[in-house]
């Protein structure tokens, strides 16, 4: 009977302990999960978030009005050069066309003239050698000087042979001179036509070789821009990167902040097992969440020293699930002697990996922050760059525009001169003739019998 009732006082009092426990564990739960909703609010809340918030803002409303700005220095570049292209097409087209020679029709009417009076007195020269030819080779039966009637008539035949003999010898000598002079303008003109083919062979390889520099430097302004993009999109990333990391530092001095208010939490010695569980639990959670972080800080990144941490926290958390075993294996008071050495265990491996996690983040910081500025100083090299590329296509453009004006010049100049030397020639032409006039005695004057 006595043996009944201490069973039975014994199983109440077991009863009553385990009631405390699930209340206790009711109790603890309550106050973790209000406690995360608090804390997550809390950092909704502070002013650090809408302070990262505005600066994201401002660097949104920066970054397009640059690209705006961009967006419109392009199209305008690439108006002025499609404004280049159609201009030079047009001047290439004008310069193709055939030119027709303007010459007045007075110049055509002398031309003429000239010709047929030349005919005429190559005629007239001809008759008149042939008689002088009879009269100095002494013929006597056709001979014109006797089948003059008088002396007279002789004497002005005799006289107007001379005279003619002189002419002709005159206009031969007028004829070599002029031809001299013709071939002089000839050479010239021949001289003039090589000088302008020299430079017209030297403008065009020299507007070919403007052509290859534009092309190049559009070639080259196009990389620099497809460059001056990877470089963008690469600064996106790494600022975006900079955020996620930094959000990880903040979450890290709060878990830790969270640590030291769980150690810091008075605890009943009757529950050392209970309290011994929890703590391991929280120490697998701890190095769960900080293998976690290693994950999310690794995405993208290939680093040894991400790799040997989370190895180091993997080996940590195999332990604990060891010890966990061991937990649920010991007596009160081995558990009670084990918190206290456990506790200060946990502190220090806690406090390492706080130590290496933020050292590894804050170096993690400092190459985002170099990688940026690299970037950046890149970007405007680049901007720099493509500057001076666009001066050398504007410079390259005038001077071309230059060429072109010069070459139309220079043709208009070389049929101009043609024309000039066609009409000197014809005016010699009628001088000479003019010269070599009719005589003064006429054919109807003297008896040609």
């Amino acid at each position: 009977m006595k043996g009944s009732k201490l069973h039975s006082a014994f199983v109440r009092r077991r009863e009553v302990e385990q009631s405390k426990i699930e209340k206790n564990v009711a109790v603890d739960k309550y106050f973790d999960k209000w406690g995360k909703i608090t804390s997550r609010f809390e950092q909704w809340a502070g002013p650090q978030y809408y302070k990262h918030a505005d600066e994201i803002k401002k660097r949104r409303e920066l970054e397009k009005i640059e690209n705006e700005a961009l967006q419109i220095r392009r199209e305008k570049l690439k108006k002025l050069l499609d404004d280049e292209k159609i201009e030079h097409e047009m001047m290439l087209k004008d310069l193709n066309q055939p030119r027709a020679k303007n010459v007045p029709s007075s110049t055509l009417a002398n031309i003429h003239e000239t010709i047929k009076r030349t005919e005429e007195e190559k005629r007239r020269l001809e008759l008149e050698s042939r008689l002088y030819k009879k009269w100095r080779n002494g013929f006597v039966q056709d001979s014109v000087l006797l089948d003059s009637k008088t002396d007279h008539q002789a004497l002005a035949k005799m006289n107007w042979l001379d005279k003619q003999v002189a002419d002709q010898l005159e206009r031969d000598q007028e004829k070599r001179c002029s031809e001299e002079r013709q071939l002089r303008l000839q050479e010239e003109a021949r001289k003039h036509e090589e000088c302008l083919l020299q430079r017209k062979s030297l403008r065009d390889e020299e507007i070919n070789d403007l052509k290859s520099f534009q092309t190049e430097h559009i070639n080259e302004i196009k990389d620099r821009q497809k460059e001056s993009d990877d470089l963008r999109s690469e600064e996106l990333r790494l600022t975006q990167r900079k955020a996620d990391i930094t959000t990880e530092f903040e979450k890290l001095n709060l878990n830790a902040r969270e640590r030291k208010s769980r150690i810091s939490c008075p605890y009943n010695v009757r529950r050392i097992k209970m309290i011994l569980r929890q703590r391991s639990d929280a120490i697998r959670q701890d190095l769960k969440d900080d293998i976690d972080m290693l994950n999310r800080i690794s995405i993208g990144v290939k680093g040894e020293q991400i790799e040997l941490l989370k190895d180091k926290f993997e080996l940590y958390y195999d332990m604990e699930i060891q010890k966990q075993t061991q937990i649920e294996a010991m007596y009160e008071s081995e558990a009670k002697h084990l918190l206290l050495q456990q506790e200060e265990l946990w502190n220090q491996e806690a406090e390492g990996r706080e130590k290496l996690l933020k050292k590894l983040i804050s170096e993690q910081l400092k190459n985002i922050d170099d990688g940026i500025e690299f970037n950046l100083k890149r970007q405007r090299e680049l901007i720099e760059i493509k500057e001076k590329h666009l001066s050398a296509i504007e410079d390259s453009s005038k001077r071309l525009k230059e060429l072109l004006n010069e070459q139309s010049k220079d043709d208009s100049r070389s049929s101009s001169s043609l024309s000039n030397c066609h009409i000197a020639d014809t005016s010699k032409n009628l001088e000479h003739l003019q010269i070599a006039g009719p005589p003064k005695f006429g054919r109807k004057k003297i008896a040609w019998n």
